[in-house]
């Protein structure tokens, strides 16, 4: 039977070992980089994890001695210290997640209210079109965001591509107001490239394609079945129906509330991604310009020759939003378009 001596000897030990493993997460959070075990949802510098976790760990212990009565008299035995540490270690795991998810930011609902460019509705097609200043006709670009994201998630990167002298049109997922379902979806792209056609102020023969998550496997999908698209640029695409299991990694752009609705979307990203192939369509874009941004503890495999290849940066926010992958991309389609 477990003896806590006292009450007030239990809380103690408990004190001590919750708020030293909110400590140490926050250590682990800087370290790895890890939004999702981040007391305020990764939004402040690293070195504020690591000056908060120092801080944390020194003043549970600081605290455990200055208030613990009767420490240096016998006390607890083994077994109810391993009851204590765990039940503290819980403890410390579960306000950590819970302050995360609760302060982790929603870019989403920002990016909605910041939309930018031209709103372009029509029964086949929604987004948001870019036009650079000057005279034509310019290279064009066709944005694909993740699954189900506003043309808006994309806005960073259309106003840098926009800057750069490109015209860019951002695709919603949303035609109408329900989402398009397989196979209607494989349209948006090829529906978006005629689009671009359409606009006086666009070079014909210098249209590319880029997509993001699941985006990217349309886009794929898309430059292979279609030559008019000279380029093409999938960032971190699905390829295959059972992509390898990120494990922590989903923490590390996300709060925990945020990996469990992305879990909830895994299946369907799956057969989506069976279905729409874009492994299978790869061998039919070279030697047209085509980039793979892939993360980089999970490179693709089976890739044909003529396929280029780039690890992503660490990014700390949505890829969408990160300024090193808007820069590569950007640096890319200057060099290829």
């Amino acid at each position: 039977m477990l003896k806590f001596v006292s009450p007030r000897l239990a809380l103690s030990y408990l004190f001590l070992c919750t708020l030293s493993c909110i400590g140490v997460l926050q250590i682990q959070a800087a370290r790895q980089r890890l939004r999702g075990l981040s007391l305020w949802g990764g939004r402040g510098k690293s070195w504020w994890s690591y000056a908060v976790g120092a801080l944390l760990i020194a003043g549970s212990f600081a605290g455990f001695y200055a208030f613990t009565p009767g420490l240096f008299v016998p006390g607890l035995a083994g077994s109810e210290l391993v009851v204590l540490f765990a039940a503290g270690c819980i403890l410390a795991l579960t306000i950590t997640l819970t302050a995360s998810s609760l302060t982790a930011p929603y870019s989403g609902k920002a990016v909605r209210e910041a939309e930018e460019g031209e709103a372009v509705v029509t029964p086949q097609l929604r987004g948001r079109l870019h036009i650079p200043q000057g005279s034509g006709p310019f290279p064009a670009l066709c944005l694909i965001p993740e699954m189900g994201s506003p043309a808006g998630d994309l806005r960073m990167l259309a106003t840098h591509l926009q800057a750069l002298g490109f015209v860019v049109l951002s695709i919603d997922w949303m035609a109408a107001s329900d989402p398009p379902l397989y196979p209607d979806m494989l349209a948006l792209v090829p529906t978006g490239v005629n689009y671009l056609l359409q606009q006086p102020e666009v070079s014909e023969e210098r249209i590319g394609v880029i997509g993001f998550g699941l985006g990217g496997d349309l886009a794929l999908r898309a430059a292979g079945a279609d030559e008019q698209v000279a380029a093409a640029v999938a960032v971190d695409p699905c390829l295959t129906p059972k992509p390898c299991d990120p494990g922590l990694e989903l923490l590390r752009q996300r709060s925990l509330w945020q990996a469990v609705q992305w879990r909830r979307q895994r299946r369907a990203r799956g057969l989506l991604a069976k279905q729409f192939n874009g492994l299978a369509a790869l061998p039919q874009i070279p030697p047209r310009p085509l980039l793979i941004l892939h993360p980089p503890q999970h490179p693709p495999s089976g890739l044909p020759k003529g396929v280029e290849t780039c690890p992503l940066p660490d990014a700390q926010t949505e890829l969408s939003w990160d300024q090193a992958v808007v820069q590569i991309i950007g640096h890319w389609c200057e060099e290829h378009l």
